[in-house]
């Protein structure tokens, strides 16, 4: 209870200042007239609202999970923060200092996946080289969900509950403790990004959150070897699919470089095809995945089971993707 109430006020308090902070100085602020696909906003906004939920819940990540891990999330919020406030560091650079950040927390803190069950087991230089590919691809999924206001921040609430439950369950009172701050630290963010968008998460809280989520995912299996990896993707599938469904979409249906932006990810296309308020729409995309992160709970160990909520899944966005979203913008 403590670790919730500091650092809900920390982070929303911060978040205040940043906002008050930004306009005055008019630095930090995200310009409505940018050509960016992503852009929805008809306001200049702050962009640095990661800063609020990383101030707020580091000292957490460092209480409970050491100095490495602590120094590994700091390293992949960094790369986006700087990005936020000086708008020059490349992709390659952002990708390269990400890698760095998973590297960290692999090898010198030495968490990595053994197994993603079903039978599937690596060798050690494998493991270790598909858990950092695994984890800056999640960094970088939440940055791809991060264009409505909510969306990015509440997929990751959402999370970081199912992991806290989860926690409770099994009795892991320090897993417990960081899903609890860092929910937290995000709902204080949320307030103000949802639904005015007073402020943006930016880079670095997206770069941040999506390391967070997938250092928890990696942890959990870790420290609990009766859970199945798959318990982890089902969690987080919704944006890691965007990711893979963009890479595809991008370079085998558009012909483009899969690093390229558009505006053809699901809340864009589904906002501008049924016409709906950016609210709204962050809405109904978190309350459709949320079913898919709380069942999971109960089938934690059930790799099959699991594999077949995410198959479901990716077979349902498929559909909406196909039939729902599409025909309407033609």
């Amino acid at each position: 209870m403590l670790a919730a109430i500091i650092s809900f006020a920390l982070s929303i308090g911060l978040t205040y200042f940043l906002i008050y902070y930004s306009h005055k100085k008019q630095i930090f602020i995200d310009c409505h007239e940018s050509d960016k696909p992503q852009r929805f906003h008809t306001v200049p906004t702050p962009r640095v609202g990661g800063l609020g939920i990383f101030a707020a819940s580091i000292f957490f990540i460092w209480f409970v999970f050491g100095l490495t891990v602590s120094l590994a999330a700091s390293i992949a919020f960094f790369s986006g923060i700087i990005e936020d406030m000086k708008g020059n560091i490349s992709q390659k650079t952002r990708l390269i200092v990400q890698t760095i950040a998973a590297a960290v927390f692999v090898i010198i803190g030495g968490y990595h996946l053994k197994t993603i069950g079903m039978g599937i087991e690596f060798p050690y230089m494998v493991a270790l080289v598909f858990t950092i590919f695994a984890i800056v691809g999640v960094i970088n999924s939440i940055n791809i969900i991060d264009g409505l206001n909510g969306l990015a921040s509440g997929v990751s609430m959402g999370a970081f509950a199912v992991f806290g439950i989860f926690s409770f369950i099994v009795g892991d009172a320090d897993m417990m403790l960081a899903c609890t701050a860092l929910f937290f630290a995000t709902l204080g963010f949320f307030v103000f990004n949802f639904p005015a968008g007073k402020i943006f998460l930016g880079d670095g809280g997206a770069y941040y959150l999506g390391f967070m989520l997938a250092a928890i995912s990696v942890l959990t299996v870790v420290r609990h070897p009766e859970v199945s990896a798959w318990f982890c993707l089902a969690v987080v599938v919704y944006p890691i699919w965007e990711v893979v469904f963009s890479i595809y979409r991008r370079r085998k249906l558009s012909g483009k470089k899969a690093t390229e932006p558009d505006k053809m990810h699901l809340h864009q296309a589904l906002m501008r095809s049924r016409k709906l308020s950016n609210p709204k729409t962050a809405v109904i995309i978190i309350i459709s995945f949320l079913p898919f992160q709380v069942l999971s709970i109960f089938f934690y160990n059930k790799g099959y089971i699991l594999f077949g909520f995410i198959a479901f899944f990716v077979i349902s966005y498929q559909f909406i993707y196909r039939y729902v979203v599409i025909p309407r913008r033609q």
